[in-house]
């Protein structure tokens, strides 16, 4: 699974939680509720999970059901091991990316 580029999300539908574009080229999250505060980790993980699988299986058919749960499991094996790698300290963007959802094109916002 080869992968993009990952940014945060703010739509204004506070249902949508993540995208997809083009199998991972790009993959959006969204990370705080609309009163701005951050999600639980857990949803965000459980999301970028779910986006992952997307990557796979564009639709939600039963192949994509059983790759999402194969994630869930092995992220919470490999969490419950200590098998953690420490990442922190690495920047990840000094922008906000919201995309227009008529088509792929994206916003660019300074933040």
């Amino acid at each position: 699974m080869e992968l993009g580029t990952l940014y945060e999300v703010y739509p204004d539908d506070t249902n949508l939680l993540g995208l997809d574009y083009n199998q991972g080229e790009r993959i959006f999250i969204r990370l705080r509720s609309a009163i701005d505060e951050y999600l639980p980790l857990p949803q965000i993980i459980d999301i970028m999970l779910h986006e992952l699988a997307h990557v796979e299986h564009p639709n939600h058919g039963p192949g994509f059901v059983m790759l999402w749960e194969q994630l869930r499991w092995e992220f919470g094996y490999n969490s419950g091991n200590g098998n953690r790698q420490d990442h922190s300290g690495i920047h990840i963007s000094d922008q906000l990316i919201i995309p227009d959802k008529t088509d792929a094109n994206t916003t660019v916002c300074p933040i």
